[in-house]
């Protein structure tokens, strides 16, 4: 693998944090609701295996058998009544963990956001089926082992590298220099955005919600942001 660097995928490794983050709240959530049930000083760094109300009852079990109500002849069940407890909160929970549980985030070793787009669109592609046959290699990870709970702070050990941009070939970092050697160019001509874009853009970031409908080329030919998946498909 080529390690022509070009640029990284801030948006899609962000992106991947959000989803890892929202799974690790899971626990947070637990701690919380487990209070509101009277279970008391349980951790969410300590309900990472998802058994929410297998937590909840053995906690209330320890109370209940250094409690009076055990010596009175009173069920532990009945000392759940007693006590108000409602596991439904849980149980949804429960489901929720086990939903993330069979979640994975899929990594190529660079290039991740390129190789998702050509698995996409191999079908009616023959250019990108044949990218992908050359792709590095491909991880799968658990949504669960990219992060661990310590107190009430959430540490996401999510790889850097794979959200990493690399060319295939020089031809591409030549693309690059070549349009943005043309704007520069156009600009000292005094030439307009509507003369201009038309003519590259093509190879640059499309307009869309996710970025604020911010162009790939700037009206005062400035700011170039290029489309990488266009630019990964050149000369492929």
């Amino acid at each position: 693998m080529s390690n022509l660097k070009i640029g990284f995928k801030e948006d899609s490794y962000n992106s991947k944090i959000e989803f890892i983050n929202t799974a690790a709240q899971i626990f947070f959530d637990a701690e919380k609701e487990l209070e509101n049930q009277k279970a008391k000083d349980i951790k969410a760094e300590s309900l990472t295996n998802g058994n929410f109300v297998k937590a909840l009852h053995e906690y209330h079990k320890s109370q209940y058998e250094k409690s009076s109500y055990k010596n009175d002849g009173i069920s532990f069940e009945k000392f759940l009544n007693l006590l108000e407890v409602n596991t439904s909160e849980l149980e949804k929970l429960e489901e929720r963990f086990k939903a993330y549980q069979s979640r994975t985030i899929d990594l190529y070793e660079v290039n991740t956001d390129f190789y998702q787009y050509c698995e996409l669109n191999k079908m009616s592609n023959h250019k990108l089926k044949a990218a992908l046959e050359k792709a590095p290699t491909k991880k799968s990870y658990s949504v669960f082992d990219l992060f661990e709970i310590k107190g009430n702070k959430v540490k996401i050990d999510l790889p850097r590298k794979p959200f990493e941009i690399h060319a295939m070939d020089k031809t591409q970092i030549q693309l690059m220099h070549d349009v943005t050697d043309f704007i520069s160019k156009a600009k000292a001509l005094e030439l307009k955005y509507n003369e201009v874009n038309p003519l590259i853009k093509k190879y640059l970031r499309p307009l869309n919600p996710r970025f604020g409908d911010t162009p790939g080329l700037s009206t005062d030919l400035n700011t170039i942001v290029f489309d990488y998946q266009k630019v990964l498909s050149f000369n492929i």
